[in-house]
């Protein structure tokens, strides 16, 4: 997988995610991620810059 030339990664699940709900990646479990639920399709995830 390439990682997003706009910084955003749609996925389309959590399909439910709401604004309480937390988004943990592997390898990067001490960065917030910030993401937008697209309700009922997935969720935006708004990807941390990588040097």
């Amino acid at each position: 997988m390439d990682w997003p030339a706009d910084g955003i990664l749609l996925l389309n699940a959590p399909m439910n995610a709401t604004s309480t709900a937390t988004i943990t990646m592997l390898g990067m479990e001490n960065v917030p991620i910030q993401f937008t639920s697209l309700q009922p399709t997935g969720i935006a995830i708004e990807m941390p810059l990588v040097p």
